[in-house]
């Protein structure tokens, strides 16, 4: 989910997403073209699952998708320490 969204931002986008349990273990990976400590912190706190900075290629686009859904919720790691 792009942060910078036209209605709205992704960590509302993220917040809602969040909110409902019948969809609350929907995977959130979002992007912007910034990776600022503020903004990692504030995608964390939104319940994102990781945060991709652009520009980015499809294959880390892949392997960062790969990583969220293949590990358990409980165990997924901070969105400012997926690196992979």
């Amino acid at each position: 989910v792009e942060l910078g969204l036209p209605d709205g931002s992704g960590y509302t986008f993220c917040e809602h997403v969040r909110s409902a349990p019948e969809r609350c273990h929907v995977a959130v990976v979002l992007v912007s073209e910034t990776a600022s400590p503020l903004e990692m912190a504030q995608a964390e706190e939104a319940g994102a699952d990781a945060y991709l900075q652009k520009p980015f290629s499809m294959a880390r686009l892949e392997t960062y998708v790969r990583a969220v859904l293949e590990s358990e919720k409980e165990s997924r790691p901070n969105v400012r320490v997926l690196n992979v």
